[in-house]
């Protein structure tokens, strides 16, 4: 369905006419057009706890209620798998590690 809509989508918008590409600059321009970022007023620590009471602000938003909803919706889709993957997890753990420790006592000899 989503593979349809982006082709149909694609088809839909008009193709844009190509611009020809052009010879890279000398190195000595392209180090001229470099500038470094300005340096933020806040850095460290600062910075991090900063905006924490405005970030704290916009929790309740309903973005993050949907994001957490179809989070949970999939955790309780896949819990009933769960004991079974976790099993499998576990065999193959040992087989790995029994397959590593008899090459590893062959590469010894």
């Amino acid at each position: 369905m989503l593979l349809t809509t982006v082709v149909a989508l694609a088809l839909l918008i008009p193709a844009q006419a190509q611009t020809p590409a052009t010879a890279p600059a000398e190195p000595q321009e392209q180090k001229a057009d470099q500038k470094e970022p300005p340096t933020p007023e806040r850095t460290g620590i600062h910075a991090l706890v900063g905006n924490l009471g405005e970030d704290i602000k916009h929790l309740p938003e309903m973005q993050n209620v949907y994001i957490a909803a179809i989070g949970g919706g999939l955790a309780l889709a896949v819990h009933p798998a769960d004991q079974r993957f976790n099993a499998n997890l576990q065999s193959h753990y040992r087989t790995v590690n029994a397959a590593w420790g008899w090459i590893s006592s062959r590469r010894k000899s």
